[in-house]
């Protein structure tokens, strides 16, 4: 995993976009946060898992 980013690459890559926040909506509150980090790492390919 790339360890030095600018602040662009981190909203970039990390921000949640509409689409993705729609998949959270039906999400308990004290799910969404290990979801959300597991998307935005599935969707870098840095999980074992890729959607």
């Amino acid at each position: 995993m790339k360890r030095q980013w600018t602040e662009q690459e981190l909203i970039e890559q990390w921000t949640l976009l509409p689409d993705e926040l729609t998949l959270m909506a039906s999400l308990a509150d004290y799910n969404r946060l290990g979801f959300a980090i597991l998307l935005k790492l599935s969707l870098l390919g840095l999980c074992g898992h890729s959607l």
